[in-house]
This record gives C-alpha cells, sequence and structure tokens, in this order.
C-alpha cells in the first residue's frame, strides 16, 4: 500500500502516519520500496517485514514479545541492506 492509501483507510492524517511508519521502520516491522511512476517521480509502498506476533504476559505480570519473520527473498536483503547502509551516511 501507498502512504495516501494508508491515511484513507486508517482515516488518519499524512503527518501522524509517516511518524508511525517511521517508527515501524526503525522496528524492522515495515519494509518500503521505491518504484518510478511511467509518467516521472517515486511512489513509496509499505510492507509489513513479519510473519508473526506473540505477545506473552505471565502471571506475574512480565511480558514478552517475539516476532517471526518468514523469508527475504534476494533483492528484498539486498534493498534492506542498502537501506541501512543510507541510514549510516
Amino acid at each position: 500500500m501507498t502512504a495516501n492509501e494508508l491515511v484513507n483507510r486508517c482515516g488518519i492524517l499524512q503527518s501522524t502516519l509517516y511518524r508511525s511508519l517511521d517508527v515501524l521502520g526503525l522496528a524492522a516491522l515495515l519494509r518500503e520500496r521505491d518504484k518510478t511512476n511511467p509518467s516521472g517521480g517515486q511512489t513509496t509502498y509499505c510492507k509489513r517485514a513479519f510473519d508473526d506476533v506473540l505477545i506473552s504476559v505471565e502471571e506475574t505480570g512480565v511480558f514478552s514479545v517475539t516476532v517471526e519473520y518468514g523469508s527475504q527473498t534476494t533483492d528484498e536483503r539486498i534493498a534492506d541492506i542498502w537501506l541501512m547502509i543510507e541510514d549510516e551516511l
């Protein structure tokens, strides 16, 4: 989905969405891919980066979160590596 599609579906402000997407990206829960439009410019598509999330709460009140990631294609792994490099620059 694109950011505009998410804004329309969730009914939130675009600025709120972008802040949330940044947080999800930093937590490695979201993948973003840029695609060049035939008319010029780029569109960013968002996709979840995990298969499952399990939240457990013990009787003591301690909780844990387990995130299960599926396998990535080679292209997705390379794109993620480049994104990490860009973040470091």
